[in-house]
């Protein structure tokens, strides 16, 4: 009997730390909470990166050297903040642009990214931002045409979107569970 037992509970305990390895390891843990809405590892990261790429490749082109350590940590650590701040400002924006227009929102933005041209694209975003075209639109060029949308919509409407905006972040219920940074009022800081 204690036998069985004995090997109940050790495949319990395999299966939570499989479960645990696999979740971390695909980044399927919040790093936020906005409103109820979960910001997941996985995403932040790869805006993380690709952002990091980016600015890299900028130093290194126009300044013509490669950042030191304490350059590229420092930088590092700004662009996580930002990366942050923008992944919690665009939940805020999604939420507020399903609510003003309700389902079709994605069509709508589809719609506006189809006059991107693709070829250009699939040249620059894996050279810049370590990116594929489809990656690039979806992290980068997809909210900000939600936002542009919105602030179109906060226009024909005569209301203040920069107002709105500032005052929905304060509003917003905003949990940060990654080390380092911390949600201050509407915007995020480095601890």
């Amino acid at each position: 009997m204690h036998r069985h037992h004995f090997f109940i509970g050790l495949i319990i305990l395999v299966t939570i730390g499989a479960l645990i390895f696999f979740t971390t390891n695909k980044g399927l843990y919040p790093v936020a909470i906005v409103d109820s809405k979960i910001i997941f590892a996985k995403d932040f990261r790869k805006v993380t990166e690709s952002a990091f790429a980016f600015y890299s490749t900028a130093v290194a082109v126009y300044k013509k050297q490669e950042l030191s350590e304490e350059d590229g940590d420092k930088l590092f650590n700004e662009i996580r903040r930002a990366t942050l701040e923008k992944l919690i400002e665009q939940s805020i924006v999604g939420k507020e642009l399903s609510n003003r227009l309700g389902g079709g929102v994605r069509a709508i933005i589809d719609n506006r990214l189809q006059s991107v041209e693709n070829d250009k694209l699939e040249e620059m975003a894996p050279r810049l931002y370590g990116l594929s075209a489809e990656e690039f639109k979806d992290m980068v060029l997809a909210p900000e045409a939600a936002a542009e949308l919105l602030a179109n919509d906060f226009k024909s409407k005569n209301e203040d979107y920069t107002a709105w905006l500032s005052n929905a972040k304060k509003a917003a219920s905003v949990t940060v569970l990654v080390s380092g940074v911390k949600w201050v009022e509407d915007r995020v800081e480095i601890k």
